[in-house]
């Protein structure tokens, strides 16, 4: 196992890596925004429904 600098990756998309032979699963690139939109979504829901008031 390596470590692999994704760090001049700057157009969001879905990538793999591929090296000897092999191919990761997909994963994506993106804003923090909107990888985590659907955690943001979800966790309001919740709030809402336990009586939490968004400050």
């Amino acid at each position: 196992m390596s470590d692999l600098d994704l760090s001049t990756l700057d157009r969001p998309g879905t990538y793999r890596v591929k090296a000897a032979g092999a191919t990761s699963p997909p994963f994506r690139i993106d804003t923090a925004r909107r990888l985590f939109r659907q955690v943001y979504v979800q966790h309001r829901v919740f709030a809402g429904r336990a009586g939490f008031r968004a400050a």
